[in-house]
């Protein structure tokens, strides 16, 4: 029971992250990714490395969740920390 619905809200959320007009292929892979493994910290290097993208592109992906609303940032040293916000259904349905 647990399961199927844990597939059921994945699968709605997938549907909701694929869907959404203003984000690209990279930021819909983070958040799927994020959805999935709550708790996960995510840096600008992670993206760069993961994505093989440049540090600008990988900052602006990461930045562009975060002022949707979609992750919180918190900066530690010279790092920012991004985490999937706890509202990130609200975030998707107000698209």
């Amino acid at each position: 029971m647990y399961i199927e619905k844990k597939q059921l809200e994945f699968a709605a959320s997938d549907a909701l992250v694929k869907g959404h007009p203003d984000l690209n292929e990279r930021q819909r892979d983070i958040l799927l990714h994020a959805i999935r493994h709550p708790g996960t910290e995510y840096t600008i290097q992670l993206h760069t490395d993961l994505s093989k993208v440049t540090y600008g592109t990988a900052r602006a992906d990461l930045l562009g969740l975060s002022v949707r609303g979609f992750m919180d940032q918190v900066k530690t040293g010279k790092t920012i920390i991004f985490t999937l916000s706890p509202h990130i259904d609200e975030q998707l349905k107000q698209q």
